[in-house]
């Protein structure tokens, strides 16, 4: 019996370090019929999105390697990357993180831990904003 292949599946890039967070996620989104790619730090993390080129990234903002801010940054100055949905999903309270970052029309923030009907909510909210 061979697996299904979507000729629409979306790519999910996950950047974060927490292999519980992956394995979570990964899971979740699987499930939803996305397909997930997955990097531990914030270096590995640019590598995949260039090799990928993922359709949103799933973004952690405590990491090793330049953690996220400085992964949003250079997402956000790559042009490919620029408009790129990105979902931060990290345990730093909101108000650091707004003062830290400038959001786009593209960007959502979503506090760890979240119930998964919500980081489903949210996937799909930057995936389909109509």
């Amino acid at each position: 019996m061979g697996e299904k292949v979507n000729k629409t599946q979306k790519t999910i890039l996950i950047i974060d370090d927490q292999r519980e967070v992956h394995l979570l996620l990964k899971t979740l989104l699987e499930h939803e019929g996305f397909r997930v790619c997955s990097a531990l730090d914030s270096a590995q993390g640019g590598v995949l999105a260039r090799q990928t080129q993922p359709d949103m990234v799933i973004l952690d903002i405590t990491m090793p390697a330049g953690g996220g801010y400085v992964a949003y940054e250079r997402l956000r100055r790559t042009s490919n990357f620029a408009t790129l949905p990105i979902l931060l999903y990290t345990g730093v309270p909101r108000e650091q993180v707004e003062e830290n970052i400038v959001r786009t029309a593209a960007t959502l923030l979503l506090s760890k831990p979240a119930q998964p009907g919500h980081i489903l909510s949210a996937v799909h909210s930057l995936l389909d904003p109509c």
